[in-house]
């Protein structure tokens, strides 16, 4: 290209030619950021041109637990052809979007236009990003403006993914990408460094999204409970200013406690202040919200309540903890406990590292709205433990007519 750009120069010398040509060549010299890939048209692309996916109920499949007027949706066919389908009837109101999509391994786990796609293929990262790129796409359009998408993947297609989402969704929009442990105990399966992990890429469609927190355990038999709130037994705050922050007469007093006398005196010996007055101390004190140590007093910090030193008074406060980047580093997260939990259904089918129950369920309930509206466009192994389980759900499954039905790969999609 560039060669043949030089070989017009020669040609144009005029100076409007020139400075057009030295524009090309800029264009074409510079360093760019950003992803590039070979786009690849499916089959399934070519069918929608002329056809619109047309899905039809199947009724002897509904399953229907009460009266209710609420179901849950198995949409069976192309997951393109049903995200077109609700890209007409849940434009702008899925509120979580979970997806397991291939991992394009090259171990022939991701199917493109009816094929295995294996290591051997040379434009297979081009043809994943392809596939992914219009199912966003649609993805993006069907969340609400306090949606959130979380996608499973590996090292494989990580980099490349997150490069693509954001394009898609929004660099600002990253939530973060949050490692999952895939298998407690694996030995000498890598050549180098044994791999553990996936990960799970969160985006939410808007700044407007706020993830719930993590409520705590309150079953555990360390928690306690008193006239004020639940607290764990020894979970409190030093009440004794550290020396760096410097020293206040008003704050420098003994206090009586429980009979006995208590200087603010650090673990060296050296005395300096109370965090607090000596009035906001005596209030505390009536509150109960004080406890003894062996050497010194602190304040008891509770679960559900907050001392307000505006009003020298307990406060409701919002219960539990950020989710962190290190809660999925936990076993019962891993692959193993999702064969465990499509065995219990004797699933005669075998589901390539299927995840569990308790990670999508901790998953959802990270979106603040109870009701939230949830979609899975890669459902798979997920829709055959909602339809086997004891559920108590609703639901009604959907095909697509025959006349748009792909040759080998029948997906699913669950609303």
């Amino acid at each position: 290209m560039l060669e043949y750009l030089n070989h017009l120069k020669e040609i144009h010398t005029d100076d409007e030619s020139r400075i057009a040509l030295e524009k090309i060549e800029t264009a074409l010299t510079e360093k760019k950021y950003g992803l590039v890939w070979e786009e690849h048209v499916e089959e399934v692309d070519k069918q929608l041109v002329h056809n619109i996916p047309v899905f039809k109920e199947i009724e002897d499949k509904k399953i229907v637990r009460d009266n209710t007027t609420d179901f849950n949706f198995l949409l069976e066919g192309d997951n393109l052809h049903s995200l077109k389908l609700l890209d007409k009837t849940h434009k702008g109101n899925i509120d979580v979007i979970y997806i397991d999509p291939p991992y394009n391994t090259g171990n022939k786990d991701f199917i493109y236009d009816d094929n295995y796609i294996g290591s051997d293929d040379g434009y297979r990262h081009s043809k994943w990003l392809s596939f992914m790129n219009e199912r966003l796409t649609i993805a993006r359009e069907l969340l609400s403006d306090e949606g959130v998408i979380f996608i499973s993947i590996d090292n494989n297609e990580q980099a490349q993914l997150k490069l693509l989402c954001d394009s898609i969704f929004g660099e600002k929009n990253l939530i973060s990408i949050i490692p999952r442990i895939t298998s407690p105990q694996r030995f000498a399966q890598e050549k180098n460094i044994n791999i553990s992990n996936d990960f799970i890429i969160a985006y939410s469609n808007t700044n407007r999204l706020n993830l719930k927190k993590i409520i705590q355990d309150t079953d555990s038999e360390n928690l306690k409970q008193d006239k004020i709130g639940h607290y764990y037994e020894g979970d409190t705050k030093a009440l004794i200013a550290p020396i760096s922050q410097g020293y206040s007469r008003n704050c420098d007093y003994d206090v009586e406690f429980n009979g006995k006398i208590y200087s603010p005196v650090n673990s060296k010996g050296v005395r300096n202040r109370w965090f607090w007055t000596e009035e906001r101390m005596k209030t505390a004190i009536k509150l109960g919200i004080i406890r003894e140590t062996k050497n010194s007093i602190r304040m008891q910090i509770y679960q559900d309540k907050a001392y307000d030193v505006k009003t020298n008074s307990m406060v409701d406060k919002e219960i539990g903890v950020r989710f962190t980047t290190l809660d999925l580093i936990n076993n019962i997260y891993s692959n193993p406990n999702g064969v465990s939990d499509y065995e219990k259904f004797n699933i005669s089918k075998k589901f390539s590292n299927p995840k569990p129950v308790s990670l999508i369920k901790t998953i959802i309930n990270l979106h603040p709205n109870n009701n939230a509206i949830i979609l899975d466009f890669f459902a798979g192994f997920r829709v055959i433990i909602m339809t086997q389980a004891n559920s108590q759900v609703n639901t009604r499954l959907l095909e697509l007519l025959p006349k748009l039905k792909t040759k080998k790969l029948s997906g699913w999609c669950a609303v």
